[in-house]
């Protein structure tokens, strides 16, 4: 329920923004899970979001 009202927030949020806004959580079984997803073998997902983020921002600025 906490992640569907924040989904719905964020997306209201990007509707009234001037700015791209993105966010990323990490859903695991374990803390091996978040280990590996958090940058140890299977690369980070906090820096993938970021980067979307990035990008988003960039392809903004050029549209406007």
């Amino acid at each position: 329920m906490i992640i569907q009202n924040i989904t719905s927030a964020l997306m209201q949020m990007n509707l009234e923004a001037k700015i791209p806004i993105t966010f990323g959580i990490l859903t695991t079984d374990n803390i091996d899970q978040a280990l590996q997803r958090s940058g140890l073998k299977v690369g980070n997902e906090g820096s993938s979001t970021a980067q979307s983020l990035l990008e988003m921002i960039s392809l903004n600025d050029q549209l406007n």
